[in-house]
């Protein structure tokens, strides 16, 4: 909101990462959950259309390379929770 922080927390992740990239990419799934939760809250509190794409930033060029990906599905059940294509920000 405005630029500033609303949201921080630290654990354990919960499963094991063979990689930095699983690593990377687990914790972009985590935080598009955490979009999407804060997006439906804010659509019940003020009128915001769901329907507009929310802006995730991450530094990790392997993990956006594997979100971006459409033919990647190793971890599709449990951690890919991009509601659509992941695209490079202009």
């Amino acid at each position: 909101m405005s630029g500033s922080v609303i949201s921080y927390e630290a654990k354990k992740q919960k499963t094991v990462a063979l990689s930095s990239t699983e690593a990377e990419y687990m914790a972009l799934s985590e935080s598009c959950k955490e979009g999407i939760y804060l997006r439906n809250i804010l659509s019940e509190l003020i009128y915001l259309d769901k329907n507009v794409p929310m802006c995730l930033y991450s530094d990790n060029q392997s993990s956006i390379k594997l979100a971006s990906n459409p033919l990647f599905n190793r971890f599709e059940a449990k951690l890919n929770y991009f509601e659509a294509p992941v695209s490079k920000y202009p």
